[in-house]
C-alpha cells in the first residue's frame, strides 16, 4: 500500500528509488544481522551432528542422481514451477486482470496488500502444521487451494469476491513457498542439498519465465485472461492430487 501510494503520488521512478534505499539502508543490515545468526547455529548443528555418529547414527542422503529418479523430486519441483508460473504471470498483469473485471487501481493496491497479510497466515499455519502433519499433505492443501482461488477469479466482480480470492491465493501460496524450502533436506538429506535444491530453484527459474508470455498471449489471442486461469487452475489441480498420492523416500536417519 505504501509503494502505491508513491506511485499515485509520485510515480514509478520515486517509488522504485524508495524501495532501493529501504533494501540497502533497512533489509541488507537485517539479513546481515540474522545470516550471523545463523553460522552460529550451523557450527551447533555440526556438533550434533559429531554426537550422533559417536552413538552410531549415520544419516542418509540421496545424490542428485538419485533424487532425479523419484517421483516425489518432480512432484515438488514441478508444483513450484508451476507455482511460480501462475504467480509471474499472474503478477505482472494482475492490474489488468482486475480491470478486467471492473476494479481499479485503489483496489489492486489494496488486493496487493490483502495478499500479503494472507501470505504471511499461511506461512505461519503451514510451519506450525508441518510439525504435526506429512509436508505431501500439506503441499496438496495448498495446491488444491491456488486451484480454487484460480478457478474463482474469472467469477469475481465484488470486493467481497476480490477479498475472498486475496485470502485464498496468498495463503496458498505461504503454504507452497514454506514446504518448498522444507522439503528437499527432509526429503533427500543434506549431503547433496544444495545441488538438489538449486535444480528444483532452476525450475522455476524457467516457468517465472514462461508465466508472462502465456498470459501476455492468450490475451492477444482471446482478448481476455480467463482461458489461461482455467486451464491452469485444473493443472494445479491434477498436481495437487499428485502431492497428496507421492511417497517420500525413507528416513533420512537410520541405525548403522
Amino acid at each position: 500500500m505504501l509503494v502505491g501510494g508513491s506511485v499515485s503520488e509520485h510515480g514509478w521512478r520515486v517509488a522504485w528509488r524508495q524501495i532501493a534505499l529501504a533494501l540497502i539502508f533497512v533489509i541488507a543490515p537485517v539479513t546481515l544481522l540474522f545470516l550471523r545468526e545463523n553460522f552460529n547455529k550451523s557450527s551447533i548443528d555440526t556438533e550434533n551432528t559429531s554426537d550422533l555418529l559417536a552413538a552410531g547414527i549415520s544419516a542418509v542422503s540421496l545424490s542428485l542422481g538419485q533424487a532425479l529418479r523419484t517421483p516425489s523430486f518432480w512432484v515438488f519441483g514441478l508444483s513450484a514451477a508451476l507455482f511460480n508460473l501462475v504467480a509471474s504471470g499472474l503478477g505482472l498483469f494482475n492490474e489488468a486482470v482486475l480491470a478486467e473485471h471492473g476494479f481499479d487501481q485503489n483496489a489492486y493496491h489494496h488486493f496487493l496488500a490483502g495478499t500479503t497479510l494472507a501470505a504471511l497466515g499461511g506461512q505461519l499455519c503451514c510451519g506450525w502444521l508441518a510439525q504435526r502433519r506429512a509436508l505431501t499433505e500439506l503441499m496438496g492443501f495448498g495446491l488444491l487451494l491456488y486451484s480454487a482461488a484460480l478457478g474463482m477469479l474469472p467469477f469475481v466482480n465484488t470486493l467481497a469476491g476480490l477479498w475472498v480470492f486475496a485470502g485464498l491465493i496468498g495463503g496458498a501460496g505461504g503454504f507452497i513457498t514454506v514446504i518448498f524450502f522444507a522439503i528437499w533436506s527432509h526429503a533427500f538429506g543434506r549431503a547433496q542439498l544444495g545441488r538438489i535444491q538449486g535444480t528444483a530453484q532452476l525450475l522455476t527459474v524457467l516457468s517465472s519465465a514462461v508465466g508472462p508470455l502465456l498470459f501476455a498471449k492468450c490475451a492477444a489471442l482471446t482478448g481476455s485472461y480467463t482461458p489461461i486461469l482455467a486451464g491452469l487452475s485444473v493443472i494445479v489441480l491434477a498436481m495437487a492430487m499428485a502431492a497428496w498420492r507421492v511417497v517420500l523416500p525413507k528416513p533420512l536417519v537410520k541405525p548403522n
